[in-house]
């Protein structure tokens, strides 16, 4: 019994596994929720949905939180995704039968949910005349929600759900590219990257500031002097691009970046993620508060290396300056751009091993429909 229970466990352990990425990049956590608040304990939820972070993120960690689970919560689970999401749910089922050696996920137990009895007391009837509405029922026996817009968010006017986008220019983007450097490599092919990106913030209606080959204080100090404008008041989002040489623990160099013979970055030859977080923040970027800001790093994370073509510049930037100017339109909510960027290029991937995938992480707390109608 106890073989059998370990088999089982394993069995859910691999099939969720061999599942994750595909899951975590199509299934939006806000939608499948609802569906699985009985499945998985609060505490578990509350921990795997942390302080803002992306869907995609949260995928992760559900899915993890899955492998322990029962086999009829996983049973539940499953047909949890299938409700928004079939065919990710028939992939699941799909390695269920091939790590099963041909078994069939078993179905769901039937629930009945009791009929909703509501009395009309408008209506001068006899006391036992009843008006009966009977809710559908799906096959977990979980009541679905209807909190999913019934017209694109885009055209709503709810500033609560939709980050505004309506001012003239719509956002301003500050893009660094640091090409020639006193100790490293030059970074051939970087220039394409800001024709790309600059193009790309033309459709957008973002106003472009351009800065090229700065030390790390100069980084910094152009970043701040950006976070001040004042324009940013009139505008109703913000970006900052980086292209630079980089290094582990999120250091992005400026032209007098250095590592040392411990291979470790010498202080102040480089800007942190961290640091450029805090200059944007809503303390020491008022302007800029409760509104969407876009960072772009196109740099090396130490053992993980952003290629790039001295003639087009880096596939990253190529692709998601594509995806924005000729793939996508403005009924495309941003995380699924890059949803759909992520898919793109992990089949990449499979021909390249140069590259490596894009690195996402997101703090919004609306939908923001960045492509202008």
């Amino acid at each position: 019994m106890a073989a059998e229970f370990m088999r089982e466990h394993q069995l859910i352990v691999d099939v969720i596994s061999a599942c994750t990425y595909d899951l975590s990049l199509e299934v939006e956590y806000k939608y499948l929720r609802p569906r699985i608040v009985d499945i998985f304990p609060r505490m578990t939820l509350s921990r795997d949905e942390g302080n803002g972070r992306a869907s995609f993120d949260i995928m992760i960690n559900i899915c993890d939180s899955a492998k322990r689970l029962s086999k009829d919560d996983f049973i539940r689970f499953v047909d949890a995704i299938s409700v928004d999401y079939p065919d990710k749910a028939n992939d699941i089922r799909k390695k269920y039968r091939e790590f099963s050696g041909g078994n069939e996920l078993p179905a769901p137990m039937e629930l009945q949910l009791p009929i909703q009895c509501h009395h009309d007391i408008s209506r001068n009837s006899a006391p036992e005349t009843q008006h009966v509405t009977q809710l559908p029922v799906l096959e977990s026996g979980i009541p679905p929600t209807y909190d999913r817009p019934q017209v694109p968010q885009w055209m709503a006017s709810n500033d609560e759900e939709v980050y505004c986008m309506d001012t003239q220019p719509r956002g301003m983007a500050l893009i660094i590219n640091n090409v020639h450097f006193k100790s490293f490599s030059v970074r051939n092919g970087s220039d394409a990257d800001v024709s790309h990106l600059s193009k790309m913030f033309e459709k957008l209606k973002f106003s472009i500031c351009c800065k090229g080959n700065l030390t790390a204080e100069q980084m910094k100090q152009e970043c701040k002097k950006f976070a001040k404008d004042r324009n940013l008041q009139n505008v109703s989002a913000l970006s900052v691009v980086i292209l630079t040489h980089g290094s582990t623990n999120e250091c992005y160099f400026g032209i007098d970046g250095f590592i040392g013979r411990d291979n470790i970055p010498v202080k102040n030859t480089y800007i942190t993620k961290t640091e450029l977080a805090q200059i944007f923040n809503s303390r020491n970027c008022p302007l800029m508060k409760e509104k969407p800001k876009l960072f772009i790093i196109q740099a090396c994370r130490g053992g993980y290396k952003a290629y790039r073509d001295v003639t087009r510049g880096s596939p990253f930037i190529e692709d998601f300056t594509d995806l924005i100017m000729n793939k996508s339109s403005a009924t495309d909510e941003f995380l699924h751009i890059v949803q759909k960027l992520q898919r793109a290029f992990s089949q990449k991937l499979l021909s390249n091993s140069k590259m490596t995938l894009p690195d996402f992480s997101t703090q919004l707390v609306k939908s923001w429909y960045i492509i202008p109608a």
